[in-house]
């Protein structure tokens, strides 16, 4: 009996020794993750900076050519050199915002739903303007969140919104409900929708559903939203519309600030 009782703490204390060799190796991958994380996102910020201004030098002498007497072909080339740089300056600013959600300090505090959806209308006044739509919320209440970082979420799903309204008028529904991990918030189009055989890839960098005829952009919006949620412990996903459209959806993990509705 008092050996296979020594036998048993034996091998107790074997599988406690080889678990925490496995916690530490694991936490050891986990800082050389972070740390690699950290290295490229130094560099995509890097290069992006470096990048932009031999950019903006090609497009500055593009324009100043096509201003001369050149023959048609030329001026052909001359514009595909300007678009492209243009396209080339869009990337780079949608990279450099990719890594400024990762780089930014958290700066959480009280912040209003419903005000700053207000806010978001106001800066989407244009295309909202251009397009007839109609943008409405309801249900929203005061959250704990990077109110910076929340609008940049909410600028991209109503701007694709309104970008992808097909031959329909654009209208979108905002709103927001308790869940036991925090909120949930939904934007709601009536749109040409999301197909669900291809939903969880959207999130994805340089991802796209349609082409650039369809629609500019470089795929990189919905995958901002995606790091700015997982920053605020939350998770983002397209749930299925019935009747058309899409609605897109996410969580913000933690109850209600003070002073919520």
């Amino acid at each position: 009996m008092r050996e296979d009782l020594a036998s048993a703490r034996a091998e107790l204390e074997r599988r406690a020794a080889d678990s925490e060799d496995h916690a530490a190796e694991l936490e050891r991958l986990r800082r050389e993750l972070e740390r690699a994380n950290e290295d490229v996102e130094q560099l995509a910020h890097a290069a992006s900076h470096d990048l932009n201004e031999p950019l903006r030098v090609i497009a500055g002498f593009t324009e100043l050519l096509e201003t001369r007497e050149l023959d048609a072909e030329t001026l052909k080339f001359l514009g595909l050199i300007r678009e492209s740089s243009s396209r080339m300056q869009s990337l780079i600013t949608d990279m450099l915002a990719l890594s400024r959600v990762s780089r930014a300090e958290h700066s959480f505090g009280a912040v209003d739903l419903a005000a700053l959806l207000d806010d978001v209308k106001t800066m989407l006044a244009p295309a909202i303007g251009a397009a007839g739509a109609e943008v409405e919320g309801s249900g929203l209440p005061v959250v704990e969140a990077d109110a910076s970082q929340l609008s940049q979420v909410l600028q991209q799903l109503i701007g694709n919104a309104i970008k992808f309204h097909g031959e329909r008028v654009p209208e979108v529904e905002v709103w927001a409900a308790s869940v036991p991990e925090g909120w949930r918030v939904s934007v709601r189009d009536n749109g040409i929708g999301i197909d669900p055989a291809r939903a969880d890839q959207v999130f994805g960098v340089f991802k796209r559903l349609h082409t650039r005829q369809q629609a500019p952009g470089n795929g990189i919006g919905l995958a901002i939203c995606q790091k700015v949620v997982a920053r605020h412990g939350g998770r983002i996903w397209v749930e299925p519309t019935p009747g058309g459209g899409a609605t897109i959806c996410f969580t913000l993990a933690g109850r209600a600030a003070a002073g919520a509705g």
